[in-house]
């Protein structure tokens, strides 16, 4: 007699045919559903060490209603306090940057409401049909503390598990309903919202049914974001760096002016234009010399406020070549009286020889 072969099926959550709450379904396919990931031991650990604090938190005084919500109108909209752990559990859980949930209230409305949560904890809710935004609230401050310090320590484990954060996913809502006070029926209703296109899962033009956040999508997501937080540490800063002159200097946010290149570039200018009479040579120096002692003496006394120049006023776009050595003398004549208090010295630019 032939041994009789045995096939493995495919591991199925008893959560799958619980009755769900009405209008919490999502949309029922034919087709194949993503893979339910399982909770690990391991994970399940770390997010209780982690959160001890929220865990009896919510063993001991978080209980519905966590939301106020109502109509454009004013209107209070009827949601069964069942359901709000399910909104809850699933908004804080969603790897989406934005969690997003979507339900039916009862009564006769065909259109799905769909609740978001910004990055501080503020709800926004609206229809699908519709842009104008419907009210929504947390019932208590307490809550939504609560809620963002347990969805920080969810993200910060996904961040560190970006190659399982559907394992992360999972296993933390196993820790958080077996931490709450709801009876079975009502954990696996949990667990049947959160995975289904209410919820973590999307559902495509041709009725297929994909996880709303894959693996993939995740890790760009977060490495989009690392690349701007260190786009925002790399850009230069609008002050001094040259920890070797205590001179400080004002620039506007499109200029950004070095007292010390001045001086520099007034002798480069004059080695570089045609050779002048020694008395001109004079002059060059004696006018670079009071460009470095007028740095010098404020940056001892109140600090060197500079002045913004009009571009145009020492923008030159002649070849340093080309220039005379007294035209030279000229340009440099503006920015001295530009970036400079009058001296009241004898040794000025108007009493040059």
């Amino acid at each position: 007699m032939r041994a009789q072969e045995t096939r493995k099926e495919p591991h199925e959550e008893p959560f799958v045919t619980v009755a769900q709450l009405k209008g919490w379904n999502g949309a029922q396919t034919k087709n194949e559903t993503p893979q339910v990931p399982r909770p690990t031991d391991f994970l399940k650990h770390q997010f209780r060490k982690e959160l001890k604090g929220s865990l009896s938190q919510l063993a001991n005084w978080v209980r519905p209603p966590f939301f106020r919500m109502s109509s454009p109108q004013g209107t209070e909209l009827e949601v069964p306090l069942d359901c709000h752990w399910l909104l809850m559990f699933s908004l804080m859980l969603d790897l989406a940057r934005i969690p997003c949930s979507s339900y039916k209230v009862h009564g006769n409305h065909k259109r799905k409401l769909v609740a978001e949560v910004g990055s501080d904890g503020k709800l926004f809710l609206t229809r699908n049909d519709q842009t104008q935004e419907y009210q929504i609230a947390w019932a208590l401050d307490d809550l939504r503390t609560w809620w963002c310090e347990t969805r920080e320590v969810f993200e910060r484990m996904c961040e560190r598990h970006q190659q399982d954060v559907h394992a992360v996913q999972r296993s933390l809502l196993e820790v958080l309903i077996i931490a709450s006070p709801l009876q079975d029926t009502l954990r696996n209703q949990v667990r049947r919202y959160c995975y289904s296109t209410n919820a973590w899962w999307t559902l495509g033009k041709d009725e297929s049914v994909t996880l709303k956040v894959t693996t993939a999508q995740f890790q760009h997501s977060s490495s989009a974001t690392c690349s701007e937080s260190e786009m925002d540490d790399t850009r230069p800063s609008r002050k001094r760096s040259d920890s070797s002159s205590s001179t400080t200097c004002s620039a506007s946010d499109s200029d950004e002016i070095s007292c010390s290149t001045w001086s520099e570039e007034a002798q480069s200018i004059v080695s570089a234009s045609p050779p002048a009479s020694p008395k001109g040579m004079q002059l060059a120096k004696s006018i670079s010399e009071q460009c470095n002692g007028w740095v010098s003496d404020d940056s001892t006394t109140e600090g060197a406020q500079l002045a913004k120049p009009e571009p145009d006023e020492f923008t030159c776009s002649t070849s340093l070549d080309d220039i005379p050595v007294h035209k030279t003398f000229v340009h440099y004549r503006v920015i001295h009286e530009h970036f400079s208090h009058r001296r009241t010295s004898s040794n000025t630019l108007d009493n040059r020889p």
